[in-house]
């Protein structure tokens, strides 16, 4: 199986800006993925690949995959995020600022030590969401 040309798979270098993505794009990866877990509890890379078709034209694979991963693990550990997902489901809210909080690339594979993203901005952005919400 021929890897696809055209959705641009590079994972960056440790310690550069992973740019920003599209919240939809973000959005379709997480609605996808929660599915593909009713079907099989355990997608893995193929299900990465496959997503490619879902993101819009020009979107990066790879930039949307680390900033839904590092969503995933911060939903897993930072219980203070636990109120943005009502009945188990990821607000908008928190896929909103998960597209565009600042993030640095680390090592594939590699024990992080401090989250890849910017704490206090994620904070600062959840709160803009919410002040503009209410």
């Amino acid at each position: 199986m021929k890897f696809p040309d055209n959705i641009g798979y590079s994972w960056g270098t440790p310690g550069e800006a992973v740019p920003p993505i599209d919240p939809n794009d973000l959005k379709r990866v997480v609605d996808t993925y929660e599915y593909a877990k009713t079907i099989n509890p355990k997608p893995n890379t193929p299900f990465m690949i496959g997503i490619a078709s879902l993101l819009s034209p020009g979107a990066n694979v790879m930039n949307v995959f680390f900033r839904s991963t590092s969503m995933g693990i911060a939903m897993r550990h930072l219980s203070e995020l636990e109120h943005l997902c009502p009945d188990g489901n990821l607000s908008e809210r928190l896929i909103n600022a998960f597209a565009v909080v600042p993030m640095k690339w680390h090592g594939f594979g590699e024990q992080l030590k401090e989250w890849p993203f910017d704490v206090q901005k994620l904070e600062q952005l959840l709160n803009e969401e919410s002040d503009a919400e209410g």
